[in-house]
């Protein structure tokens, strides 16, 4: 069972905001480049109770988290997730390119990385799922 699975089931907001420091914390002290890539899966599950509480809090945390990964990390990255984040993922991938930014190039990236590990029923469940971020 992966470290964020028990996370899941508690939506409390103090407890996303807990895990936000957590993956701050270990984000700032951590020597090696793979903190970012380590943090996102835990960072995308936590930030989606308040995201549907206040998704405008949740979304550049998770933007920044994902712009610091580097274009080569993102295959790792994408190869560690499960479902159910990769999910979540993709809705704030989705919703980065709403609107045209010089990180575009990178949500493709992570679009396509996603689509193929996932198939196109990670696109399907994205786009029909009511909750949005």
């Amino acid at each position: 069972m992966p470290p964020f699975a028990a996370r899941r089931s508690s939506p409390h907001p103090r407890a996303a905001a807990g895990h936000e420091r957590e993956g701050r914390g270990r984000e700032d002290g951590a020597r090696h480049e793979g903190a970012a890539a380590a943090s996102l899966p835990r960072r995308a599950v936590a930030f989606r109770a308040r995201a549907v509480a206040s998704p405008t809090r949740a979304r550049p945390q998770v933007f920044a988290s994902i712009a610091r990964i580097d274009d080569k990390q993102i295959d790792a990255t994408v190869d560690k997730m499960e479902q159910e984040p990769a999910d979540i993922l993709l809705k704030y991938v989705y919703r980065g390119l709403e609107e045209p930014t010089d990180n575009n190039a990178s949500l493709f990236k992570w679009q396509a990385k996603i689509l193929d590990k996932f198939g196109i029923g990670s696109v399907v469940r994205v786009l029909t799922d009511r909750k949005t971020v």
